[in-house]
């Protein structure tokens, strides 16, 4: 098997854990995993007028970095051998996000895993995986 540089993108669902699956699966064992997540939510405050947003705002931000880290935990456990690279990222639309960090690593593909989201919820909200299938700059598998 050859060698590649995977970035995975993971939230922890079930769906990204069976892109892990898949990985550990199918791809040689030398592969190099950059196990990513987005840490949405991360509230900038910028209003002296509310003296308790901040507060809320910390509050946010740490339950945001801890689910990341949940995320990236479970994530490499599934892919226990694999030389992974864990990096969690602060942003407010994962695709964006996800697109950025790919500027700055030599990836051969990106791997999402499929939420099966209803096509009400598709069609008002928008997928990830269709946003990164239209914009990426390196093949994208959607394992489902």
């Amino acid at each position: 098997m050859t060698q590649l540089r995977l970035v995975l993108a993971s939230d922890g669902s079930p769906g990204a854990l069976a892109a892990a699956r898949w990985i550990r699966d199918h791809c040689a064992h030398e592969s190099v995993v950059y196990v990513v997540t987005v840490a949405e939510g991360v509230v900038e405050v910028d209003a002296p007028t509310f003296s308790a947003l901040p507060e809320y705002a910390e509050s946010m931000d740490n339950a945001a970095e801890s689910r990341a880290r949940q995320a990236i935990a479970a994530t490499a456990r599934v892919l226990d051998g694999f030389p992974v690279h864990p990096t969690i990222l602060n942003g407010s639309g994962v695709g964006d996000t996800l697109l950025r960090f790919l500027e700055t690593v030599p990836a051969d593909a990106l791997v999402v895993g499929r939420r099966g989201s209803s096509w009400v919820r598709q069609m008002t909200m928008g997928s990830v995986s269709q946003f990164l299938a239209q914009r990426s700059p390196v093949p994208l598998w959607i394992i489902p």
